[in-house]
């Protein structure tokens, strides 16, 4: 898994994108981890990480649309 780190005021994220083995394919995936307790994660698919980022890049969860719903 190849891991890449944003921080901003001492808070940061990692994102790794890496192969994850599943019962009957190798599937690639994005995770999202905490950089101060990396043992809890959430993965997401290549589709569900790409809608993901369109939906920032509109701005649907800049923190004034957040804050009024």
């Amino acid at each position: 898994m190849r891991w890449k780190r944003g921080c901003d005021a001492g808070s940061c994220v990692e994102v790794g994108y890496g192969a994850r083995r599943t019962k009957t394919a190798v599937a690639s995936t994005v995770v999202v981890r905490n950089s101060l307790y990396p043992g809890a994660a959430a993965d997401f698919t290549e589709a569900e990480w790409v809608a993901f980022v369109d939906a920032v890049k509109r701005g649907d969860f800049d923190l004034e649309v957040l804050r009024n719903g």
